[in-house]
């Protein structure tokens, strides 16, 4: 857990944490487990969501000029700062 007056403060804070805990499992003998390959990830999922959701969806992606996956992928990674904020 960690928390910062700025994303980047919190970051490093969960950087440390990360860290501490590695440190002290190693130091126990547990595990560390691996990490996550993204060759195990196709891009693809499914997505069930309300229609007026969907409708609206829609209308935005035409208002952007842009296909509904263009639009919703960009709308998701906003909303995670993906690509926006420094590697963890």
């Amino acid at each position: 857990m960690s928390q910062g007056a700025t994303e980047a403060d919190a970051i490093a804070g969960a950087r440390d944490a990360m860290a501490g805990w590695i440190s002290v499992a190693l130091e126990d003998g547990r595990p560390i487990p691996a990490p996550r390959a993204t060759q195990d990830y196709s891009g693809r999922f499914v997505l069930r969501l309300p229609v007026g959701l969907h409708a609206e969806l829609v209308r935005l992606a035409d208002a952007e000029g842009v296909s509904l996956n263009a639009f919703a992928t960009g709308a998701l990674a906003g909303a995670v700062h993906w690509r926006t904020r420094e590697p963890v």
